[in-house]
């Protein structure tokens, strides 16, 4: 897998504006041939609301609303990317674990097979989309809200584990065309040892983290490897 690049370091602003994307005419149906094809493989997917970055200045990110079809049809057929103009936005989290004995740990899961992205990878766990509904009235849209939903669904962690939120900065997957917020996510306590969204959990000792997830033949997402790399230059490790 190639890298993935930092390119906002610190609090990231998400401005939600414009209308939602569309297919053009001429794409409307490989869009939905690619729809179809995919809900055979995953009968439960659900055409769902995303957002996509239409500009990013400096550490503000401009999106707008994207139908998670356009965003499957561009995975399964890279040919459409530059016509569809979907570049995703998701949250990205190092979940980090106080010990008692002043120790820090950092949890990473294994992706399912069957997912859009990067499947059968490991990852730093939570992460997900960012809904459109999560834009306040000014179109600000609420990131930390989108990890901490995450962290509820994919680790089972309620959000009062939760005692400090550190903001890290803006990763660009350059292959995937894709940008994630990241932040840390500080907890008080251990998450289950299985989670409900990936095939195999870890939670590693944070100095040995680092180096895992840069080893040869572990085949990881390249946002983590950006993502645990910022978490140690803010000293979080």
């Amino acid at each position: 897998m190639s890298d993935a690049v930092v390119v906002g370091r610190g609090a990231i602003s998400v401005v939600l504006s414009g209308p939602a994307l569309e297919p053009p005419d001429g794409l409307r149906e490989r869009v939905e041939e690619l729809w179809e094809q995919e809900r055979r493989v995953r009968p439960g997917l659900v055409d769902g609301s995303m957002i996509s970055v239409t500009a990013v200045d400096g550490n503000r990110v401009e999106t707008r609303p994207c139908p998670y079809r356009l965003f499957v049809a561009r995975e399964r057929d890279t040919a459409l990317r530059e016509r569809l103009g979907v570049r995703a936005l998701g949250v990205s989290g190092a979940l980090i674990v106080n010990g008692e004995d002043g120790g820090r740990s950092v949890l990473l899961g294994r992706r399912s097979a069957y997912v859009t992205e990067h499947a059968g990878a490991w990852e730093l766990v939570p992460s997900g989309g960012i809904e459109p509904e999560l834009a306040g009235p000014d179109g600000v849209v609420d990131v930390v809200s989108a990890l901490l939903a995450e962290l509820e669904e994919e680790v089972g962690l309620p959000h009062d584990t939760v005692v400090e939120v550190s903001p890290l900065g803006l990763v660009h997957d350059v292959a995937q065309d894709v940008y994630d917020v990241c932040l840390a996510l500080h907890v008080r306590e251990p998450p289950p040892s299985k989670l409900a969204e990936y095939d195999e959990a870890l939670l590693l000792p944070a100095p040995q983290a680092r180096d895992w997830l840069h080893a040869e033949g572990h085949t990881v997402v390249p946002t983590s490897r950006a993502l645990l790399d910022l978490a140690g230059d803010a000293g979080l490790l």
